[in-house]
């Protein structure tokens, strides 16, 4: 099984993490009849194919989340006041040490 493409969600990491929870449980009776029938003991096809449709699907959803964190951290913000990493990134604001408080 090739890995999904990426998927935006444009929701929140609770809604994306929630649709994972929810897909996963949807498998959970399929996994149950293989283990039964000694898929993953003895290795079938039907086994690997379980065992390699998940983990890609895992792996989608964690690159996924990694690629929306990482649009989205350009929209936070830094220092005190704020200063949004996008206009950092974009040189028009330099950080200083004054842009910090003494903690």
């Amino acid at each position: 099984m090739r890995l999904a493409p990426y998927r935006a969600c444009n929701c929140s990491i609770q809604d994306r993490v929630r649709a994972l929870i929810l897909e996963s449980h949807d498998m959970v009776v399929a996994f149950y009849e293989l283990e039964q029938k000694g898929a993953f003991a003895n290795p079938s096809e039907a086994g690997v194919a379980f065992a390699t449709a998940r983990l890609a699907a895992g792996a989608a959803t964690l690159r996924d989340m990694i690629v929306d964190a990482w649009r989205a951290s350009a929209d936070m913000g830094v220092g005190y006041p704020m200063i949004l990493v996008r206009d950092i990134e974009a040189g028009k604001r330099i950080l200083t040490r004054d842009d910090f408080g003494r903690d």
